[in-house]
C-alpha cells in the first residue's frame, strides 16, 4: 500500500481541488492480488487504489475514455504473429500514461452525417495507427496511403470538399477533421457499394 501511495504522489497522479457545490465526490477502494509462478507459489503481493468505478455517471462524473495502451498491445502482438516473432512478458511495478479524455457526443440527423462523423472517426484512428506503427520501423506497407471505405456519397462528398455544407453545420468542428486528413494525403477515402461493405450489417439494428 505504502509503495503505491508513494508511486502516485511521485507520478502527481491527481490535483487536490474542493468539490464543486453539490458534488459528491467518487469514493476509491483498495484491491489487493497475489500474483503467483506457474507452480502456484506467491511470488508478489499488489496493491492498487482504485475508483468506485461503478458509482460514475455518465455525463456527470465522466464523458468517455479510451485505452491507448490495449490498442498498442494488439498491433504490436499482430505484428510478432505476423512475423513470427518470440513474446517476452515483463511485469513493472508501477505504469502511469498520460492521456487526455475524449469529449467524441454529437447527434445526427440523417445516415449522410453519421456516417461522416463515423468516418471522421475512423480517420483520426488510421492516422494513430499509422504513426505508431511507422515509429517502429517494421512495416513497410504503413508509408502507403490508407484507405478508408464508405458507402454513403453525402458522406464521401463531404470529407473531399473544403466547404461547409448547409445541412452539416450543426456537426461539431472536430468532426470535419477528416477533411484536412485526406487534403495532406494520409487517408483516401473510398466508396464502396454497400453490398461489399463488409462492416455494413453492424451499423443496422438486428430484427
Amino acid at each position: 500500500m505504502r509503495s503505491e501511495m508513494e508511486s502516485m504522489y511521485t507520478n502527481q497522479v491527481w490535483t487536490l481541488v474542493d468539490p464543486p457545490e453539490g458534488v459528491k465526490p467518487i469514493g476509491c477502494k483498495w484491491v489487493f492480488k497475489k500474483k503467483t509462478d506457474m507452480d502456484g507459489n506467491v511470488i508478489t503481493f499488489k496493491g492498487r487504489l482504485v475508483a468506485k468505478g461503478f458509482r460514475q455517471v455518465h455525463g456527470v462524473d465522466y464523458d468517455e475514455t479510451f485505452s491507448s495502451v490495449a490498442k498498442s498491445i494488439r498491433i504490436l502482438l499482430a505484428i510478432a504473429a505476423y512475423y513470427d516473432y518470440e513474446i517476452w512478458q515483463m511485469d513493472v511495478k508501477t505504469a502511469f500514461l498520460n492521456g487526455k479524455l475524449l469529449e467524441d457526443e454529437t447527434v445526427a440527423d440523417s445516415t449522410t452525417e453519421a456516417e461522416y462523423i463515423a468516418a471522421s472517426i475512423a480517420a483520426k484512428e488510421a492516422v494513430w495507427i499509422k504513426k505508431f506503427v511507422t515509429e517502429l520501423a517494421m512495416v513497410p506497407s504503413i508509408a502507403d496511403l490508407v484507405e478508408l471505405y464508405c458507402d454513403n456519397n453525402g458522406a464521401n462528398a463531404q470529407a473531399k470538399e473544403p466547404r461547409s455544407h448547409q445541412r452539416s453545420k450543426h456537426i461539431l468542428r472536430r468532426c470535419h477533421l477528416i477533411r484536412e486528413i485526406v487534403d495532406r494525403g494520409d487517408v483516401k477515402i473510398c466508396r464502396i457499394p454497400t453490398y461489399e461493405n463488409l462492416a455494413d450489417p453492424l451499423t443496422k439494428p438486428l430484427v
